[in-house]
């Protein structure tokens, strides 16, 4: 598994972050999520960025459970 965004030859977009950020609310806040979009909108790049934060975070015993590995 990748260790960083740059491992993951990935570059920083500003949008996607954004994204990014608003996926994991959406999940604090509700049991049930579908991501819809046009093709190569960048779906699956947001949910895997954040899955592997996640898990990094988990992995690093950050004490908030809201960081588990996914």
């Amino acid at each position: 598994m990748p260790k960083s965004i740059a491992e993951m030859n990935l570059h920083q977009v500003p949008v996607q972050i954004l994204k990014i950020f608003q996926l994991f609310e959406t999940f604090q806040v509700r049991f049930g999520v579908m991501l819809v979009g046009f093709t190569n909108c960048g779906k699956t790049t947001v949910f895997e960025i954040l899955k592997h934060a996640m898990t990094q975070l988990a992995k690093r015993e950050n004490p908030d459970p809201k960081f588990q590995a996914v």
